[in-house]
């Protein structure tokens, strides 16, 4: 299929390029040594294919913190239909559970490939996606369980928090700032320290952290003075 992923586990998005039928699958696994997977008789599993219907999925970013989020999607109709529509269809995640999916009436995909911007109704909350493509004969893509073809995007607008502290006086280097840092949707993804001496201008410092709590080892440039930092 020409289809591979460096993962333990995951997805494979296969485009059936025979049209309708029986479509059987087997994965092969390999090692970093070079070790391959023996190929085994038998498929792992198989998908029935209803060729006569349009076909189509949608992908998007796993975290946006923009107005619109782009929904990309992929549509496919039989050999001699045309496409009229795709549509995109979402629900949000209110915890302990979703709400109901709901159409997305403020704009449609017209070509086989598109994107569908989504203006979502309320920030810092996780939506989830799918399309439902339909030809010019009315001929509608059938989806069972629509979230096999879907995505999902966290939307956080908020900005993560953070500071640090250290001893008001050493005479010792390094320097130990502690810090602590925290986002009220999604993962801190770095912490970034600034300093100044003797009350100058602040300047951003070489290292970086990840993670909600750490300390940085600070060299002071200057040698013996008062260094601030946040």
């Amino acid at each position: 299929s020409g289809l591979y992923s460096e993962d333990a586990s995951g997805t494979f998005r296969f485009d059936p390029s025979f049209g309708g039928g029986r479509y059987e699958f087997y994965t092969v696994a390999s090692d970093m040594a070079g070790n391959y997977e023996a190929t085994p008789s038998t498929c792992d599993c198989w998908t029935a294919y209803d060729g006569s219907k349009p076909s189509s999925f949608a992908t998007s970013p796993a975290v946006w913190n923009g107005t619109n989020i782009p929904v990309s999607y992929t549509a496919t109709v039989p050999s001699g239909a045309t496409l009229d529509t795709v549509t995109l269809w979402w629900r949000r995640y209110v915890g302990p559970d979703y709400t109901s999916w709901h159409k997305y009436t403020d704009e449609y995909g017209t070509e086989t490939v598109g994107t569908i911007y989504f203006t979502y109704p309320v920030g810092n909350s996780l939506y989830e996606f799918f399309t439902v493509a339909k030809q010019t004969d009315a001929t509608t893509e059938t989806l069972p369980w629509p979230w096999l073809k879907g995505c999902a995007c966290q939307v956080d607008t908020g900005d993560p928090i953070s500071s640090c502290t250290s001893d008001a006086y050493v005479e010792d280097v390094p320097i130990i700032v502690n810090f602590t840092a925290a986002d009220g949707v999604t993962d801190v993804a770095d912490v970034a320290l600034w300093f100044n001496f003797n009350g100058g201008s602040y300047s951003e410092y070489a290292e970086h952290r990840s993670g909600t709590a750490g300390y940085f080892v600070f060299d002071p440039p200057f040698g013996q003075g008062t260094y601030g930092f946040y």
